[in-house]
């Protein structure tokens, strides 16, 4: 599992504590946010938000790491993980299970695993899972 503190060659970006930025952003590998971003964020790999981190957006990655705040629709592929300082609010859709919650961790709203999974745990559990 990677540390969150990503070394500078691995980031694709990085937005600073007191940074504002609004819009679509774009990344193709790390982004560190330890400013305020809203919008859209979209990337294939990781967003990193740390402590003073604040993101309200629409979010879509690989993999997220929290250790701010973060609120919005949020779409994790690989893995979600909430820190002790990290706090999480809104709607959570998973393509695999990967939420880890350390304790001190906050996470409010719901959250949605992918069809595919749904059917597999309905398979495992003989059936006895209703659909939403």
């Amino acid at each position: 599992m990677r540390d969150s503190k990503a070394g500078p060659s691995e980031l694709s970006g990085f937005l600073g504590e007191g940074t504002v930025i609004s819009g679509d952003v774009r990344f193709p590998d790390i982004l560190r946010v330890d400013g305020k971003m809203t919008g859209k964020v979209t990337s294939e790999k990781e967003l990193v938000v740390g402590e003073t981190g604040d993101v309200e957006a629409e979010i879509d990655v690989g993999i997220l790491s929290v250790n701010g705040r973060v609120s919005g629709t949020i779409r994790v592929r690989e893995r979600m993980t909430i820190h002790p300082h990290g706090q999480v609010r809104g709607e959570l859709m998973m393509e695999k299970p990967g939420l880890i919650i350390e304790e001190g961790g906050i996470f409010e709203g719901t959250i949605e695993m992918s069809s595919e999974h749904k059917r597999e745990l309905k398979e495992v559990k003989g059936g006895a899972m209703a659909d939403s």
